[in-house]
């Protein structure tokens, strides 16, 4: 195929799995390559770090969004929440014993949503006593 095509043998496929020598490069040595360059990058000054990105796009081959993301989140978890805790959240407006009662009320109106289920809620609370639920 053409410059272009996207057959296996097309030069962007090359490009993808070899290094600036010609030579594949194995996932290992792309990590260390990436670690090496992000050591370097943290320290540098604003035109160091472009050189240092201009490194990383001719030596990993991939473009420079690549390289910059690669370098700048190395060894970063890759989820916000990945090794902390949960964020403690809003404190609850209602006791245990009304949040019981809410979602009873929600399960017998087929759970629908705040503003659908609010003018019901009193006929529902006044049924369920009725009947000592």
């Amino acid at each position: 195929m053409q410059d272009g095509g996207f057959a296996p043998d097309s030069r962007k496929a090359m490009r993808r799995s070899e290094g600036a020598a010609g030579v594949p490069l194995r996932l290992r040595e792309r990590q260390a390559m990436v670690r090496e360059f992000t050591a370097r990058y943290v320290k540098a000054t604003t035109s160091g770090r472009g050189r240092i990105l201009d490194q990383a796009v001719q030596l990993l081959v991939c473009d420079r969004h690549h390289a910059a993301r690669a370098v700048r989140g190395f060894g970063r978890p890759r989820h916000r929440l990945a090794g902390r805790s949960r964020r403690p959240g809003r404190r609850p407006i209602d006791d245990a014993s009304v949040q019981r009662a809410l979602r009873r009320v929600g399960a017998i109106m087929n759970f629908a949503a705040g503003k659908r289920l609010a003018p019901f809620v009193a006929e529902a609370v006044a049924a369920l006593e009725r009947r000592g639920g």
